[in-house]
């Protein structure tokens, strides 16, 4: 990059690891993955979980009683309002990438009816999830940050949740934006063709499992940063 070229301001975006725990072997755990399409001009043809940037429809959403855990909330720092948006961008951007909602009624009760899921390109439009449905916030734990290069011609601010999937609703359906999209053990998902962030979450999390950690608020104890200095990767612990 030419000095005289100031850096691509990063774009707020959340991802979400949904994991199917296993009984005994960590490893064996599943990760929901998908390979980025082709045609995609930012990371293409790697393994990423779901996610995408945070819309300004993310923001300013009602919440409901079912909020993200208050040291879940702290781990992501902000005002409360910021950290709902993050976390609501990492729910609505897995459901429309893999038709699988964290969501429920504002009853508490599991849904009978999804929201509308936009097709590639399209944005949702209102307030998402509407239907009188809420995010279930609640079963979120906050797991890591990364910001992309600062060389890069495109970069995000990437926030990292992690659930349970049993909490989610839905059967696995790409739209398209991730192929390849299945369950994956954690054995399996660090061969694939991974980015240095993805393979770091990824072994943080074994490491996590290994340890007897239950996927949930609490899951993760300490919160990595992860990114870029003029020497390479550079980890930061909070």
């Amino acid at each position: 990059m030419s000095p005289s070229l100031k850096p691509v301001r990063p774009r707020q975006a959340a991802t979400l690891v949904l994991l199917k725990p296993a009984d005994s072997i960590a490893d064996e755990t599943r990760v929901l993955m998908g390979r980025r399409a082709p045609k995609h001009d930012f990371l293409p043809d790697v393994f990423v979980f779901p996610g995408g940037r945070v819309d300004q429809s993310d923001r300013g959403q009602k919440h409901s009683a079912q909020r993200l855990d208050a040291t879940v909330a702290g781990k992501i720092g902000g005002t409360a309002n910021q950290a709902h948006a993050i976390a609501l961008a990492a729910i609505r951007e897995t459901f429309e990438e893999t038709g699988l909602a964290l969501l429920n009624t504002e009853c508490g009760k599991a849904p009978t009816i999804l929201p509308h899921r936009p097709q590639p390109g399209e944005r949702s439009t209102g307030k998402w999830p509407g239907l009188d449905l809420v995010a279930k916030f609640d079963v979120l734990d906050y797991i890591g940050r990364a910001i992309t290069p600062s060389i890069s011609p495109k970069r995000f601010d990437t926030h990292f949740f992690a659930a349970d999937a049993g909490h989610a609703r839905g059967e696995v359906t790409g739209n398209g934006e991730l192929l390849d999209l299945k369950w994956y053990p954690l054995s399996d998902a660090l061969k694939l063709p991974l980015v240095d962030v993805t393979e770091f979450i990824l072994e943080y999390l074994t490491e996590l499992l290994a340890g007897g950690a239950i996927v949930g608020p609490g899951f993760c104890p300490a919160v990595p940063f992860y990114s870029w200095r003029s020497s390479g990767w550079v980890t930061r612990w909070t």
